[in-house]
């Protein structure tokens, strides 16, 4: 999500009440950083992949074109966001295998090991209890399934730091694979590949 907001403790409802709903989808719901993620995540045709924090489902939408046997599910806390997202996937192939469901980290709405593949795209952030939203990632995500944060860089606003994703990531049980930076559209972001760690 492509905001410079920091959690204050607001609870989710207010957050992301339907205008600041729509001026997100309106301003950064087709960002290029979406299909760049689903083109960079290795995916393959079987993957069950989850996008926590989908927005428009833009993401979903490009890994659904490299995805064509597996399912792809977003969650967002926002109803306003998950109807979009469904009315935007409507017409694409992937759309029988697609999901879009209301929920938020800190209680993903799905079982246990269903997932292979799981991101955060500039989401992370926004989450109210980030320990409690990574435990439910690791609940869902298949022992060694990866889980991807891409995390905007802002030269003149706090945001999320390298250091403080790592710190989170690396507490709850996570490997880093691999980090990076990325532009997309003159955004800068940090990009990392992390290994569920959680044993069968």
């Amino acid at each position: 999500m492509m905001t410079d907001e920091k959690n204050q403790g607001h609870n989710v409802a207010d957050k992301w009440c339907d205008e600041a709903a729509l001026y997100y989808i309106r301003e950064y719901g087709e960002h290029p950083i979406n299909r760049l993620t689903a083109e960079q995540a290795q995916l393959e045709t079987n993957d069950h992949v989850l996008d926590i924090g989908c927005g428009s489902g833009s993401a979903l939408r490009a890994a659904g074109e490299i995805v064509t046997a597996g399912e792809l599910i977003g969650i967002d806390p926002s109803p306003v966001m998950v109807r979009v997202s469904q009315e935007e996937s409507l017409c694409h192939p992937a759309f029988p295998r697609m999901r879009f469901l209301l929920g938020g980290a800190e209680a993903i709405p799905l079982s246990c090991d269903l997932v292979t593949v799981a991101w955060a795209i500039n989401s992370l952030h926004h989450w109210q209890d980030i320990p409690l939203g990574l435990s439910e990632v690791q609940r869902v995500l298949k022992s060694d399934g990866r889980f991807i944060v891409v995390e905007e860089i802002f030269e003149d606003r706090i945001g999320m730091t390298p250091e403080e994703v790592l710190l989170h990531l690396t507490k709850a049980g996570f490997e880093c694979l691999d980090h990076s930076e990325a532009v997309a559209d003159e955004a800068r972001m940090n990009v990392f590949v992390f290994r569920n760690l959680k044993q069968e």
